[in-house]
């Protein structure tokens, strides 16, 4: 999703769920994989960031201040509750800078038309890079493009995490193959996971709805609404509150996975108590997270506690 116009994380997630879903629908057996680069942000050299720029064509009075920005940047640690020593960089560019993402897409350009010509289905926001292939000769595929994706990474002065990338596929004997297989540019094996976590959502390679990420979410959610209970603020201000922070961070990703009856019963019983001494006749009709799903008759069983 690099280099799309008013596009961002959900965006790409969104794509790749509805990938993965029109697999499934048309029984078409898949497998993919993701490569976490270490440190990404931090390790790219910045003349070749500035080089890359000037040859895409980016206006001298764009390019020169932010090349001046990036060398005249002073950098403190956070140690400890207090500030280390001021110093500079020698290296790498900062991370939620949008001229950042622009230079990371430059750089993955020629990575998107290799893994184009291998014939697999690909996607890059920032460091996340996720590989897709289909198909009888899937494998195959999967294994040619992987291999030089490692290898462009390498090459490009990009250090490859094994411990925290992936792969996955649609059945067991491809998944069993993809867990021996030994990666020759790293010289180390890649996990094999059935679920999985990608921009913020959780998605699923199989059949399974189960979501560890969205549960994670809610129990979060019902820690705040517990602290929320006790804050000296009006019926109308929690409401506020609960609506654009609680409900917001608890079900972000719910469309990529379900949410079981019990969380959202229990989510539903702590919002309660947040106003049962004055507006509880007035939830249940306003602001039940039920409206953020489906909308259906309900008695709460639960009480949170």
């Amino acid at each position: 999703m690099l280099g799309s116009p008013k596009k961002g994380a959900t965006d790409a997630w969104h794509a790749v769920l509805t990938q993965i879903e029109n697999y499934k629908l048309n029984d078409v057996q898949y497998c993919g994989g993701v490569a976490d680069i270490m440190k990404f942000f931090d390790q790219i050299r910045r003349q070749v960031v500035y080089a890359i720029l000037r040859f895409a064509g980016c206006p001298s009075k764009v390019l020169i201040p932010y090349m001046a920005m990036l060398d005249e940047l002073t950098l403190y640690n956070s140690i400890a509750g207090g500030l280390g020593q001021p110093h500079v960089r020698a290296c790498g560019i900062p991370q939620g800078c949008p001229m950042s993402m622009m230079s990371t897409a430059i750089l993955m350009r020629p990575w998107i038309m290799m893994m184009i010509n291998c014939g697999v289905m690909c996607c890059v926001l920032a460091d996340d890079v996720l590989i897709f292939s289909s198909g009888t000769d899937m494998l195959h595929t999967f294994t040619n493009a992987l291999n030089a994706t490692h290898s462009y990474l390498q090459e490009m002065g990009s250090r490859i995490a094994p411990s925290k990338s992936f792969n996955f596929a649609s059945n067991d004997t491809s998944a069993k193959w993809l867990q021996l297989t030994r990666w020759p540019i790293i010289d180390e094996g890649i996990k094999v996971v059935n679920n999985f976590r990608y921009l913020g959502a959780h998605l699923n390679a199989r059949a399974s709805l189960r979501s560890p990420t969205l549960t994670k979410r809610i129990d979060k959610a019902l820690l705040q609404l517990r602290r929320l209970q006790y804050v000296p603020a009006t019926a109308e201000a929690k409401a506020r509150a609960i609506v654009a922070k609680i409900y917001a961070g608890a079900l972000y990703g719910v469309e990529a996975a379900a949410i079981s009856t019990h969380e959202l019963n229990k989510l539903t019983a702590c919002v309660i108590d947040v106003f049962r001494r004055k507006t509880m006749p007035t939830m249940l009709t306003v602001f039940s997270p039920r409206m953020w799903t489906a909308t259906s008759s309900w008695t709460p069983t639960h009480t949170c506690s």
